[in-house]
């Protein structure tokens, strides 16, 4: 409203002969306008900022949520397997299967804390894709007990293998944590007198 006032002026003094006035009042609408402009496209580029970056927040927060949905999925496979291809296997290939799953199971709590990487996917591939496949074409096939109990214990093996190598990462991990601490902060107990204050 102010501006439309500011150029009624301005066409006023242009017409009563007031052409310096006139000048002035058209710089000054120019001069409002351009200021708007800025102000306007800097608010804007704020919004979108903040835009970006909650939409980056809320991108992390699904990834999240898929991943502890495909965890959650990969554990209900894994009880699903025993329910459902136990009861039909030999009894010597029970036991083996049950070692396997368990083993699945701990490495799945292993990669649990971990960002998505190499074991998870290795991990979670087993519980719902090589293990559901391997029993599937056993009990289609009649096949092989003893090549069915080599498979699962290659599958026991390497889900072994995940959990007790991210056990030990995580054990470095701490060591190196307490390492740094002690190397920051004992040095400095060691030599300050405990009676100065």
């Amino acid at each position: 409203m102010a501006l439309s006032l500011l150029f009624i002026f301005a066409v006023v003094a242009f017409v009563t002969g007031f052409w310096g006035l006139g000048v002035l009042l058209l710089a000054l609408l120019l001069l409002a306008a351009v200021g708007i402009a800025y102000f306007g496209l800097q608010t804007a580029r704020r919004g979108v900022r903040q835009g970006q970056q909650q939409l980056q927040r809320v991108q992390g927060e699904l990834g999240q949520v898929q991943e502890q949905a495909q965890q959650q999925a990969a554990r209900r496979e894994l009880a699903r397997l025993w329910n459902r291809f136990a009861p039909q296997l030999p009894a010597e290939a029970r036991p083996a299967l049950r070692a396997t799953i368990t083993a699945a199971d701990r490495a799945l709590n292993a990669v649990d804390d971990e960002l998505p990487g190499r074991e998870r996917y290795e991990v979670q591939q087993a519980a719902t894709q090589d293990l559901p496949a391997l029993l599937e074409l056993h009990q289609r096939s009649g096949g092989n007990t003893a090549e069915l109990l080599q498979s699962l214990a290659l599958i026991e093996q390497r889900m072994r293998q995940i959990a007790v190598q991210l056990q030990e990462e995580r054990r470095r991990e701490a060591a190196a944590q307490r390492e740094y601490l002690n190397s920051k902060y004992a040095g400095d107990l060691l030599d300050s007198d405990p009676h100065q204050p």
